[in-house]
């Protein structure tokens, strides 16, 4: 357990959870609950709950939970629950639940479900739930439930459940 302010490079094999702030490269293969400000550079194999502002570049294989803002880099290759502010760069391949503003460039291939705002380049390939406003850049391929305003440039090859949809540009749909 770990509550430390400007911590870098922690590495671990089986549970951490960590309260920082300024947190940068970190990685872990089991376990991580993370609620820090800052934090940069979070890998991780199995289950994160992350609660931090400007969080960037965390990758895990498993589980991430995230409430943070301004969080960059984030991939993951199974579930992810992210209740974050001006979120960038956001990879997985499994679930991911965003809650979020001003998120951008995330990119999934199972499962997205997204509340945020100002939300930008987001790509899955199975399922996207995304309740935000001023998205852009969302492409998925599978289903896409979407409650947006203002969103931008979203592509996907499946189906596509809009609710409190304002002011969408660039609505592609590939396949229905």
């Amino acid at each position: 357990m770990l509550n430390t302010s400007h911590a870098q490079h922690i590495s671990y094999s089986t549970h951490l959870m960590l309260n920082t702030s300024h947190t940068q490269h970190i990685s872990y293969s089991t376990h991580l609950i993370f609620n820090t400000s800052h934090a940069q550079h979070t890998s991780c194999l199995t289950p994160l709950i992350l609660n931090t502002s400007h969080a960037q570049h965390l990758s895990c294989l498993t589980h991430l939970t995230l409430n943070t803002s301004y969080t960059q880099h984030i991939s993951c290759l199974t579930p992810l629950i992210l209740n974050t502010s001006h979120t960038q760069h956001l990879s997985y391949s499994t679930p991911l639940i965003l809650n979020t503003s001003n998120a951008q460039h995330i990119s999934c291939s199972t499962h997205l479900i997204l509340n945020t705002s100002h939300t930008q380049h987001i790509s899955c390939s199975t399922h996207l739930m995304l309740n935000t406003s001023n998205a852009q850049h969302i492409s998925c391929s599978t289903p896409l439930m979407l409650n947006t305003s203002h969103a931008q440039h979203i592509s996907y090859s499946t189906h596509i459940i809009t609710v409190n949809l304002n002011v969408l540009q660039f609505y592609v749909t590939l396949s229905q």
